[in-house]
């Protein structure tokens, strides 16, 4: 299979493995399959997904984790933690500045009061 448009969590597992750097995920299942499968069996024909091993799987089973389905939107998730590393950056980098101020400014005190 492919990723489709529809397939809501394996298009974020992808986008995060392309940005992480990381090998890509298998595809999931596509919404439009599972909508085909449900058709099908509205028939009343008996729509059924095996694997190799002529064995039937359920459909959510061949998704990786059914946990994704519940959680917040990984791409807003991530963007918020690189909000988060960026504010930790400029902070870093405020008190860097702040430091540097305050020891130029105790060595010109030292150096007025010589």
């Amino acid at each position: 299979m492919t990723y489709k448009s529809d397939d809501v969590v394996g298009r974020v597992k992808t986008y995060e493995a392309i940005v992480k750097g990381e090998p890509i995920p298998k595809p999931g299942v596509p919404e439009s399959f599972r909508v085909l499968v449900k058709e099908l069996q509205s028939l009343g024909l008996d729509m059924r997904v095996l694997d190799i091993q002529d064995e039937e799987i359920e459909l959510r089973d061949m998704d990786d984790e059914d946990d994704d389905l519940i959680t917040v939107d990984a791409l807003t998730k991530f963007a918020e933690q690189q909000s988060a590393k960026e504010l930790e950056k400029q902070a870093a980098e405020q008190v860097e500045e702040v430091h540097e101020d305050a020891i130029q400014n105790f060595e010109t005190a030292e150096d007025k009061l010589d």
